[in-house]
């Protein structure tokens, strides 16, 4: 149980126009292992529902060794590792059939009390024994905020999020962030993008009904989205390179 493992075979909703798995469903992975493990371990949502925490992602960095493919077979291997400040930090790996790494990622977890409002310390307020991984790879360090050149971006579009949107935490889910990060850069490059490595920051939550307004930059070698609501507050950045 110190590590979790789910199997995965890439869907057609789930491809782009080049067979290719959008960015979205990569981050649908990604959360689904890290939150089935978080359940088996004792400390996922239902569990923590019962103290009144909840867990949110704050960062992650992602890296691509090459797309993932419609109807391959792959898996996913995913575990704690230990924690960083006020971050629990989870490694997330998917590997092809033959074992290859194809896509490595850290997450960066907050503990959040949800009756004040408050970041958690996850070392000194989780009730569920955390396995020590410490011998297995991180992958990559702490991921830190995305620095963003405001000076390049430009607005691509405006966003309303909807109900169909809302997760369990009732607000919009991770992977949504995705699918727009996805839909910006398009905008700017005018052309479907693939991303070989990008990290992502989750400034504050976006709950049914926000708009958020989306800026985007890209010099082709690298990009830069941002996502800010109507007062000009920061929800969301990405930044990375593209393949």
């Amino acid at each position: 149980m110190n590590t979790h493992t789910i199997p995965i075979v890439p869907r057609h909703s789930e491809v782009d126009i080049n067979g290719k798995v959008k960015l979205r469903a990569v981050f649908d992975y990604l959360q689904e292992a890290a939150a089935q493990h978080a359940e088996l371990l004792g400390c996922g949502m239902r569990f923590l529902a019962k103290e009144k925490k909840i867990w949110v992602l704050s960062r992650m960095r992602v890296s691509f060794e090459r797309p993932l493919l419609l109807g391959e077979k792959l898996s996913l291997l995913t575990y704690p590792r230990g924690f960083d400040k006020l971050f629990a930090l989870r490694p997330l790996c998917i590997k092809a059939e033959t074992g290859e790494p194809i896509v490595k990622a850290l997450s960066a977890w907050l503990l959040l009390d949800i009756e004040k409002g408050r970041i958690l310390r996850p070392a000194e307020n989780l009730s569920c024994e955390m396995p020590n991984n410490s011998d297995l790879p991180g992958f990559f360090e702490t991921p830190d905020k995305p620095n963003i050149p405001e000076e390049m971006l430009k607005e691509v579009f405006t966003s309303t999020t909807r109900d169909a949107q809302i997760d369990l935490n009732r607000h919009m889910n991770n992977s949504e962030y995705a699918l727009y990060t996805h839909s910006a850069v398009a905008e700017i490059l005018g052309r479907t993008p693939l991303f070989k490595d990008l990290t992502v920051n989750f400034a504050k939550a976006t709950k049914s009904g926000e708009t958020l307004h989306w800026f985007a930059a890209t010099d082709n070698a690298n990009f830069f989205v941002a996502a800010k609501d109507d007062a000009g507050s920061e929800r969301f950045q990405a930044s990375g390179t593209l393949a």
